[in-house]
């Protein structure tokens, strides 16, 4: 049994540094070819009730998809929309919302697993004042 022992750590360093080497170029394979589509689309603003928006909003918003070439094309980019709801802001001052991504296809036909889809910007701040 101490034999066996002895030889697996026998040139320990050289196996580990193979190890590491093939882990980077398994990193540096899957993630290396990785493709960006930029979709660019209206932002839909849903406004607070009895407040007013004073400062910039923005009117567009990008939607990023980020996978193989093969798997980002197939995505169609008429069925995303973009949205930040500001319905629940009461109070003056400055509120910040995420930007929401809706994708109004079947997910049957997209593997989302194999994809990345954010937002640029993610959040919206607007400072809000009482009407």
């Amino acid at each position: 049994m101490k034999k066996k022992l002895t030889g697996f750590f026998a040139d320990f360093h050289i196996k580990l540094l193979c190890f590491l080497f093939a882990v980077a170029t398994v990193f540096i394979l899957s993630y290396g070819i990785q493709s960006k589509r930029v979709i660019t689309l209206p932002l839909e603003v849903v406004m607070p009730v009895g407040y007013r928006a004073t400062s910039y909003i923005p009117d567009s918003a990008d939607v990023i998809i980020q996978g193989t070439e093969d798997r980002i094309y197939m995505v169609n980019a008429e069925k995303f929309s973009v949205m930040a709801d500001f319905s629940g802001v009461d109070r003056t001052g400055v509120s910040a919302v995420p930007v929401t991504i809706n994708y109004e296809g079947t997910e049957d036909s997209l593997n989302f697993s194999a994809i990345t889809i954010y937002s640029v910007p993610s959040r919206i701040r607007v400072y809000f004042e009482a009407l």
